[in-house]
């Protein structure tokens, strides 16, 4: 895992409406072998000397943990499931006012799926959040999954001050609205956040939610936020039942600086990643070696995979596959987006489409991609093969260059005389 920088004294609350409930049972199984997902998560590292050790294997000791926590602590969590249910009032586990930092929050043997935080479903008021982080800096959560709440698995509040966060190898599941969210108010911001191998899946969409009467939700709608770097990732299932368009996997707006989005993958969500929404939400950003997979079977309102409303972004060696499901997976939009790179992409079907005024470098991108050019098209493997149609279109094929030298795997680019198109480096 990489450093993260400290930025100062400030104060962490996790919260969970309600309490927890610990008891043994069938844990999580593993992600959906049929569809393709990011490298797993390496094992990070030890925690750091100076800190405090804090082992929990229920419920009880989880909640005094929290609620006890000083500066410099790591809490290693035990495997099991711990439930989450309603108090008659919010329950803060680690209350306003308390001036801490460095805190990790883990599941101590490394696999995310044999610790979970849970709620009573995707629309029960019992369970409404797994963890909230009020005020922090430094922190770490890692390790773990959280699913089945009635708003959102991890919520982000820097209006409370909430700086320098970093989420590894977390799955979130089933979250009523958007499974990871970063609030602001006037003038916040959270400075630095890193999202590496974690996931964000919804078993069958976004239903109608009851305190709304509409679907509403996101993989992560991040406000205000300087520096987010997503990677690794995968987002699965992100779309709406009720007849509505979802919102995108990835949502980065509202004054958000330099998101990056590298080597996650996609499979059968909406829309993709929107750098800004409206005009000049975003500034900067870079969008590099992904893979988008859309099947055309999908039953819900879809559009573009990558939404560009920013100045200053990037965009290349993405692999996206709509299988002719929306017109243009790539829009650039508005005229304040000036100075876009649009370059080494692979698109299946559809152009790139500029509108509103934008304007942007486009070149060296095909849209010519069949099934016959990838490894397992249909579950979302888009990796090149090498055949007649990847030389004539794909393999050695980018004329344009661009500071990406490192591949989908991580892969060295070029392997041959040329670099190739897309996310994925024959080799």
């Amino acid at each position: 895992m990489p450093s993260r920088r400290t930025w100062g004294l400030s104060v962490i609350v996790v919260t969970v409406l309600g309490f927890f409930y610990f008891y043994g049972g069938n844990l999580l199984p593993a992600q959906d072998s049929a569809f393709y997902h990011p490298a797993k998560a390496p094992g990070i590292d030890a925690p750091p000397a100076h800190h405090t050790i804090v082992e929990v294997s229920n419920c009880s000791e989880l909640r005094e943990a929290l609620l006890n926590v000083e500066n410099h602590t790591t809490i290693f969590l035990d495997d099991g499931i711990y439930c989450v249910y309603d108090l008659p009032e919010q329950q803060f586990l680690t209350p306003y006012g308390r001036q801490v930092e460095d805190i990790h929050i883990r599941g101590k043997n490394g696999n995310r799926d044999s610790v979970i935080i849970e709620g009573a479903g995707q629309f029960s008021e019992t369970g409404q959040y797994g963890i909230q982080v009020f005020g922090a800096t430094d922190i770490v959560i890692a390790d773990l999954t959280i699913r089945k709440v009635y708003y959102h698995c991890i919520s982000l509040h820097p209006e409370q001050g909430a700086e320098n966060i970093t989420l590894y190898n977390v799955r979130m599941i089933d979250a009523g609205e958007q499974l990871l969210k970063c609030n602001r108010d006037s003038g916040s911001q959270l400075q630095y956040l890193d999202i590496q191998y974690c996931s964000f899946e919804l078993s069958d969409g976004w239903g109608v939610h009851p305190a709304l009467g509409y679907a509403y939700g996101n993989g992560m709608s991040l406000h205000a936020v300087v520096n987010a770097s997503i990677r690794d990732c995968f987002f699965f299932n992100l779309y709406y039942t009720d007849g509505n368009l979802a919102g995108p996997a990835i949502l980065v707006w509202h004054d958000c600086i330099g998101t990056i989005v590298e080597r996650c993958v996609f499979i059968n969500c909406a829309r993709g990643v929107c750098l800004g929404l409206g005009e000049g939400e975003h500034t900067g950003g870079l969008i590099a070696n992904n893979f988008f997979y859309r099947s055309a079977s999908l039953s819900a309102p879809v559009d573009t995979a990558i939404y560009i409303a920013s100045s200053n972004a990037m965009v290349c060696h993405n692999t996206i596959v709509v299988d002719d499901s929306y017109f243009a997976p790539i829009e650039i939009r508005f005229s304040s987006t000036t100075g876009v790179v649009v370059v080494n992409n692979i698109l299946d079907s559809g152009d790139i489409i500029l509108r509103d005024g934008a304007t942007a470098t486009v070149e060296s991108n095909t849209n010519l991609a069949t099934r016959d050019w990838f490894a397992d098209m249909d579950h979302g493997d888009l990796h090149l093969v090498n055949n007649n149609y990847t030389q004539a279109y794909a393999i050695d094929r980018a004329n344009y260059t661009t500071t990406i030298s490192r591949d989908f795997d991580g892969d060295l680019r070029p392997q041959g005389e040329v670099i190739d198109l897309g996310a994925d480096e024959f080799k």
